[in-house]
């Protein structure tokens, strides 16, 4: 078995026993042509799957406590986790992500990006960092 089977295997073996269930919705932006600033958000389709959630890491020097002090991130950010080929491109505010059944907490995306870990080419899973939305909606 070539490594990058095993590493993706493993990672499954994680969502199976610790993963939480997650809807992704993706919403394409519509710019109106008459005032600039308006924006209108298009649902544009929606992922079921299963992601590990956990804090962000406060520990002094960590990649996490780094982007905090940078005021990239605040302090009740989370860490989302889900498989490597889970699409999670797109723009600032076009991503939601719903925790658990269809009443459960709501969080967007933060625009640094999903980090991309892989071994041989093969994506074995993706770290995203979410923000929660205290209304529910973007």
């Amino acid at each position: 078995m070539v490594i990058s089977d095993r590493l993706s295997a493993g990672f499954h073996n994680l969502l199976r026993k610790a993963g939480t269930q997650v809807k992704i919705e993706y919403y394409n932006q519509v710019f109106d042509n008459v005032y600039d600033d308006q924006v209108t958000l298009i649902l544009s389709g929606t992922l079921w799957t299963s992601g590990i959630i956990l804090p962000i890491n406060k520990r002094q020097g960590s990649t996490d406590s780094v982007l905090v002090e940078q005021g990239k991130l605040q302090d009740k950010d989370k860490r989302l986790y889900v498989t490597g080929s889970t699409d999670m491109t797109g723009e600032e505010l076009s991503i939601k992500i719903q925790i658990g059944s269809p009443t459960g907490d709501v969080y967007s995306t933060i625009p640094l990006g999903a980090i991309q870990y892989e071994t041989l080419g093969t994506d074995i899973y993706k770290r995203q960092y979410i923000r929660y939305l205290q209304t529910g909606s973007l």
